[in-house]
C-alpha cells in the first residue's frame, strides 16, 4: 500500500504543482523500525524534499489528508535547507519537538562524586542527597584497562557516582540520550528515577549485586560508546529547571574481575539556538530522527490523498 499512496500522491503533485520547490517524496503506513520518534513510539511518516536550490522556511505551508480541508495541518517556523529533506509523523499527536542543536549536559571527563559502597545507602540517587563525604574524582572511573582519569581499588564489586548539573531551561530539551562505555554492567538515574539499564537485572538490586555477563568496554580501542535514547514522556517529567543529578551505579561481573569502566555521556537536543551547556564529544553524530514533528491527522493503509500548500 505504501507504494500505491506514492504514486498517487506524485501524479497529484504533479497535476497541480508542476514547478513545486517542496514535495512530498516518501511515506510508510507501517513503520515498524525505521523511525522512531521522541515519545519513543514507532508512527506513520511522510518525508519531505527541497527540490529546489534555496533553504525554504515551511511557516504557514499546510498539509492535509483531506482535498476539502487543504488547511488542516499548519507548519511551524522550520527550514528545509536546499535538497534536504524533513520527516514529519502522521501520528494524530499535533505536536512538535523540533531540535536547533546539541549540546553535552554531562561528559565522562567532568568532576563526579563517588564512592564504593559497603553496605546500602538510602537515597543516594536523589537530587537532594549529601555527598560532600564522598570521594571526588574526574570521569571515567574505573580500573584494569588504562582508560580511567580516576581509578578506583582493584578488584571492585560496584561503584556509585554522582554528577549535578544546571539547566538553565527544561522546556527546550526536546531530546535526551545517554551514551554509556561500561564494564559490565550499569543503572542510570535521573533525579532519582531509573531511566536506563544493560547487563543488569538483579531484584533487588544491592550494592553487591553483580552484573548478569562479562562486558567489555570499547572506547580504549577506539570504539564509541552504547546509546541508550530516553523518552521524552520519562525524563519530561523529571528534568526540572535549575539543578538536577545523574547518578550511575556500575556494577562487575564478579568480585575478582580484572576491570570495570564507567564513561557517561548526557546529550540534549535543544529547541532553541541558545549555547548554555558543553561542547559535543567529537565522536557523536546527530540521529537520524533528530526532529519529532506530528501532524493532526493518520495515514490509512488502504489509500489516501495526501498534499501539500504553500502559504
Amino acid at each position: 500500500m505504501r507504494k500505491s499512496i506514492k504514486i498517487i500522491t506524485f501524479f497529484i503533485l504533479i497535476s497541480i504543482y508542476g514547478n513545486a520547490q517542496v514535495v512530498i517524496n516518501e511515506m510508510s503506513t507501517n513503520n515498524y523500525t525505521t523511525y522512531i520518534d521522541n515519545d519513543g513510539d514507532y508512527e506513520d511518516w511522510i518525508e519531505l524534499y527541497n527540490a529546489g536550490g534555496a533553504s525554504v522556511n515551511l511557516l504557514n505551508y499546510r498539509i492535509t489528508d483531506d482535498v476539502l480541508l487543504p488547511s488542516k495541518w499548519v507548519f511551524p517556523s522550520v527550514s528545509i535547507a536546499a535538497g534536504g529533506y524533513l520527516t514529519l509523523y502522521a501520528s494524530g499527536k499535533n505536536k512538535v519537538d523540533f531540535i536547533d542543536h546539541w549540546e553535552s549536559l554531562v561528559l565522562e571527563n567532568n568532576s563526579w562524586q563517588y564512592i564504593i559502597p559497603v553496605a546500602p545507602i538510602a537515597s543516594w540517587k536523589t537530587n537532594g542527597f549529601n555527598d560532600a563525604s564522598w570521594n571526588t574524582g574526574n570521569g571515567g572511573i574505573g580500573y584494569g584497562d588504562g582508560d580511567d582519569n580516576t581509578t578506583v581499588a582493584n578488584p571492585t564489586t560496584s561503584v556509585y557516582a554522582r554528577r549535578t548539573f544546571n539547566i538553565v531551561d527544561a522546556t527546550a530539551i526536546q531530546s535526551l540520550i545517554l551514551y554509556m562505555d561500561y564494564d559490565d554492567g550499569f543503572v542510570a538515574y535521573l533525579n532519582g528515577v531509573e531511566i536506563s539499564r544493560d547487563n543488569i537485572a538483579a531484584s533487588p538490586l544491592e550494592y553487591n549485586s553483580f552484573a548478569d555477563n562479562d562486558r567489555e568496554a570499547v572506547m580504549y580501542t577506539a570504539g564509541n560508546p552504547t546509546a541508550f535514547s530516553i523518552s521524552k514522556t520519562v525524563f519530561q517529567p523529571l528534568l526540572v529547571t535549575g539543578t538536577n543529578v545523574l547518578a550511575i551505579e556500575i556494577h562487575n561481573k564478579s568480585s575478582i574481575s580484572s576491570d570495570m569502566s564507567m564513561r557517561p555521556f548526557l546529550l540534549a537536543g535543544i529547541s532553541n539556538a541558545t549555547i548554555n551547556y558543553q561542547a559535543l564529544p567529537g565522536w557523536f553524530s546527530v540521529p537520524l530522527a533528530t526532529n519529532s514533528i506530528h501532524t493532526n491527522f493518520k495515514l490509512s493503509a488502504g489509500g489516501e490523498f495526501i498534499g501539500i500548500f504553500d502559504s
